[in-house]
């Protein structure tokens, strides 16, 4: 896993982080690129503005079920959207508290677990 340095830790900043990883690696053949929050919206943006340069899977997350159905449409019809019931955004991202979230009704180490797992089915449909 590479992590890019971003300014401000903001993708909206770098948005094409990605070109100067990939440059750096002409090993590796076939990449998956995500993110947190603002930074997944990057990624997928990234992801489909290269998707005519080379095959790539894509995929988005959403922080409500509102902003998933709203762009449910865009994405391939066999995505696989995968609900942790229970799991916030902070606890996601794991850097504290934040305006707007519900209360967590599982701890961060069960939302993480369930996120682990469902990132790696991604990465094993890559392989």
């Amino acid at each position: 896993m590479i992590v890019p340095e971003l300014t401000l830790n903001l993708a909206v900043l770098d948005p094409d982080a990605a070109d100067d990883v990939i440059a750096a690696h002409p090993e590796i053949a076939r990449w998956v690129i995500g993110g947190h929050s603002l930074g997944g919206t990057f990624a997928a943006r990234y992801a489909n503005d290269t998707v005519r340069r080379s095959p790539a899977l894509c995929y988005g997350l959403g922080t409500t079920l509102d902003d998933i159905n709203r762009f449910r449409n865009r994405c391939p019809a066999n995505t696989d959207f995968v609900s942790i019931e229970g799991g916030t955004h902070a606890q996601f991202g794991d850097y504290g508290p934040r305006a707007g979230d519900n209360p967590a009704t599982i701890s961060r180490p069960e939302q993480q677990a369930q996120a682990v797992q469902a990132l790696l089915r991604v990465l094993r449909m890559v392989e």
